[in-house]
């Protein structure tokens, strides 16, 4: 019997193994250790909790959290131990055992890993288990702890090298913009005060017609120039509290005229309007994405017929979900990886500095702007925006 249970248990921590060498993913290391623990032993439930960016343990499926200074996280990295929860439990623990509505399961597994608790197991076994299960169940977990580390590790120097390239990037950017604006406004001061000149000595009508003409052009390209020398370097001040649907009904207003010269209609939808917060950001550079937005989608909107934008809202519990959607003819696979990138553009005219600015600006607004496309159908921009709890 020993050797059969023996066999069975080298059998699984083989298939664990292979299965954590192929996930670079901290959280699907997790997700993969649950499914096959309920697959592999008698487990009725099985909760796996996981330390979060905010400090607190959250359920990978259910959401549900725990404070990282909780008494039951206390015990578990002073311990270092499997808890039995149907032995003696004390009772400042058992208080979040009831906040967990765990107090009914068996035992919860800590994943210990340099003195730091990562995350724990809490089980709930279909019937008693024999001696041998509990001490394997405590090396699997070992095993995935070291796994789950390494695979975080991974994505943060991986993202660490991203942010680093993202601002070398930029940096580059900001140089050659600001050499280009200077080079160009000495030249452009000189060429208006000449024309300004010309026109007021001269008697010739057709010269003062093409003289106002040339100033309008030569303040458009200075205008350009400072467009350009602005979002090269975005930044925000301080972040303001705002009312959301507001400022984009100012925005829809102020662009009303635009789309319906261009037969394009444009939709704003809530979702949980009554959980609505005043969000924290900055309007001017949100009235700016949004601009962005809208000139980049009446570009794949030309030669759409029944033409549409859509402006969703739903707000959510601690933020609130922004997604702007057209049924343009969308972007192609092989330019998704890249639109962020500063200078990347597929279009004739532009500077390819829109995606990118949009991208560091609401970064700066601790946001994240996303993209999914399907060429020929249309694209969905999306970023969450923190309500503002001052």
């Amino acid at each position: 019997m020993f050797k059969k249970e023996s066999r069975k248990f080298l059998t699984i921590n083989r298939e664990f193994i292979e299965a954590y060498s192929n996930i670079i993913d901290e959280k699907m290391i997790l997700s993969v250790t649950k499914s096959k623990l309920i697959e592999h032993f008698n487990i009725e439930a099985i909760e796996l909790f996981f330390l979060d960016d905010d400090n607190t343990y959250s359920e990978i499926d259910s959401g549900l959290k725990l404070p990282a200074n909780s008494n039951l996280v206390n015990w578990l990295e002073t311990n270092r131990t499997n808890l039995v929860i149907q032995s003696r439990v004390d009772e400042y623990v058992n208080q979040d055992l009831t906040l967990l509505k765990i107090t009914n399961y068996d035992n919860i597994f800590p994943l210990i890993n340099l003195n730091k608790l990562l995350a724990f197991a809490v089980i709930k076994f279909n019937n008693t288990t024999d001696a041998d299960t509990i001490p394997f169940l405590e090396s699997l977990f070992s095993l995935c702890v070291l796994s789950y580390d390494n695979a975080k590790r991974v994505n943060q120097e991986r993202e660490r090298h991203l942010n680093e390239k993202e601002k070398s990037n930029l940096s580059v950017i900001r140089k050659m913009v600001s050499i280009l604006a200077h080079e160009i406004k000495n030249p452009l001061t000189s060429i208006r005060s000449s024309i300004q000149y010309i026109s007021m000595n001269s008697s010739s009508r057709i010269i003062s017609e093409l003289s106002t003409d040339l100033v309008s052009e030569v303040d458009r390209i200075s205008e350009i120039t400072k467009q350009m020398l602005g979002r090269s370097n975005p930044q925000i001040g301080k972040l303001d509290s705002l009312d959301l649907i507001d400022l984009i009904n100012y925005f829809i207003r102020i662009n009303k005229n635009l789309l319906q010269s261009k037969d394009i209609a444009l939709e704003l939808n809530v979702t949980n309007e009554e959980q609505k917060h005043a969000v924290k950001g900055d309007e001017s550079a949100l009235i700016g994405i949004l601009t962005n937005f809208v000139n980049n989608s009446i570009d794949a909107l030309h030669g759409t017929e029944q033409a549409k934008i859509e402006i969703d809202l739903k707000f959510n519990d601690d933020s609130v979900l922004v997604a702007w959607i057209d049924n343009g003819c969308g972007i192609k696979r092989e330019n998704m990886e890249n639109i962020f990138e500063p200078f990347f553009s597929t279009k004739t005219t532009g500077y390819g500095l829109g995606l990118a600015y949009c991208k560091k600006l609401l970064k700066e607004m601790d946001s994240e702007l996303e993209v999914t496309s399907n060429p020929g159908k249309g694209t969905r921009f999306f970023f969450s925006l923190n309500y503002n709890n001052e």
